[in-house]
């Protein structure tokens, strides 16, 4: 694994997969903050696009989401 003696501070980039549980259907208020980028896939769809050479930027957007488990793809730089 990563230690953080040895884990880069700057020029990296990652890429989380995982899953969220709706319990309640509707509208849900996701956000990105990156100094560079950033990006937020639900369901294989962008739903937040803060891509690109930037300072510290935030970004958001307000999904419709149903109940049940969705697929969540984040990938930074």
């Amino acid at each position: 694994g990563l230690h953080p003696a040895t884990f880069p501070s700057s020029n990296y980039a990652s890429v989380y997969d995982g899953n969220l549980r709706i319990i309640r259907g509707g509208e849900y208020l996701f956000e990105l903050t990156s100094s560079d980028g950033s990006r937020l896939y639900i369901d294989g769809n962008l739903a937040v696009d803060n891509w690109g050479f930037h300072g510290r930027r935030r970004r958001e957007a307000l999904i419709e989401l149903p109940e049940g488990w969705h697929n969540l793809k984040l990938e930074h730089f």
